[in-house]
């Protein structure tokens, strides 16, 4: 994507974050001051986007509407209030095992009044008793709302275990990487041979397979966007992106190189319709998407 046109992407997907301020209105007025050409590329790719789906159920709210501040969400402001009305929610045995489907959320009521919400390809099992509140993340991400209660509430992953009493957690297992994120309250990490780390709002603790843990502060709105089926990226490698999308489709997206995966790429997209994404991309990128009917391949333009 040429430079003009990946600055129009950015905007874009500035403008329609819920955390947008006012000013950074005024810097997209600057930058559409800035050169005639750039008001005609924020349309073209404005109309991309709707015509492909990539702006999915995002609000197109006024310009000048109040907007949700990161401080709001780290307070509790938006928490579990997408997924609370949207008629996910189901009453959980303090005993029993749960799972998600590909593409599939699913929020659990919890017998303590916690709430859980899981991802697509999630498992946990819940373990509740008089002495302790327990949840084992087999596999997946879940957004954690823990109720205060006397007991203390554990979640164990691979290798790790969180510890609080109350608090909002985003916790995310894979295969190559767990990822603790305190949206709101404080807990400790135990991850690997007797490492123990304690996060407050906002900080995320990632301990990857080949990397050692680190702590550092993401977007909440971007990181939590996935209660709504949405993926935000932001000057994103396609790679990434590619990979962040495959959680949701059993249309799998296949790079075809190492070089088409280093395009880099800025956008809100609905998640879950991979065969839209691809045509996106195409529309967007240097990139011809091919589909078997099994996978959609992605090579240069030009291959």
């Amino acid at each position: 994507m040429s430079g003009g046109h990946a600055d129009a992407a950015a905007w874009l997907a500035r403008l329609h974050a819920e955390d947008r301020t006012a000013e950074d209105v005024a810097a997209f007025r600057a930058w559409l001051d800035r050169d005639p050409e750039n008001a005609s590329r924020f349309e073209h790719l404005t109309g991309v986007w709707e015509q492909v789906g990539g702006l999915g159920e995002i609000e197109r709210a006024p310009i000048h509407a109040r907007a949700v501040s990161r401080r709001a969400v780290l307070a509790g402001g938006l928490g579990l209030a997408a997924a609370g009305g949207a008629g996910l929610w189901a009453l959980a045995l303090p005993d029993a095992a749960y799972a998600t489907a590909l593409g599939e959320r699913r929020g659990l009521k919890l017998a303590d009044g916690s709430r859980l919400l899981m991802n697509t390809s999630t498992v946990v099992e819940v373990r509740f008793d008089r002495g302790r509140r327990r949840i084992e993340l087999k596999q997946g991400q879940v957004l954690l709302d823990v109720a205060s209660d006397p007991r203390p509430f554990l979640v164990e992953v691979s290798g790790g275990v969180l510890r609080t009493d109350r608090g909002r957690f985003d916790i995310r297992s894979d295969a190559e990487l767990t990822a603790y994120f305190a949206v709101a309250g404080s807990a400790r990490v135990e991850h690997g041979a007797g490492a123990s780390v304690s996060l407050r709002s906002g900080d995320r603790l990632r301990a990857g397979l080949r990397s050692a843990p680190a702590i550092d502060h993401p977007e909440p709105l971007d990181l939590l966007a996935w209660q709504d089926g949405r993926a935000v990226f932001r000057d994103t490698r396609l790679a990434d992106a590619v990979r962040e999308m495959n959680r949701y489709s059993n249309l799998p997206l296949v790079l075809v190189d190492e070089t088409v995966g280093e395009e880099r790429l800025s956008g809100v997209y609905r998640v879950g319709d991979n065969a839209a994404f691809a045509k996106a991309l195409a529309m967007l990128l240097p990139v011809r998407a091919i589909s078997s009917g099994r996978e959609i391949t992605l090579q240069h333009a030009d291959g």
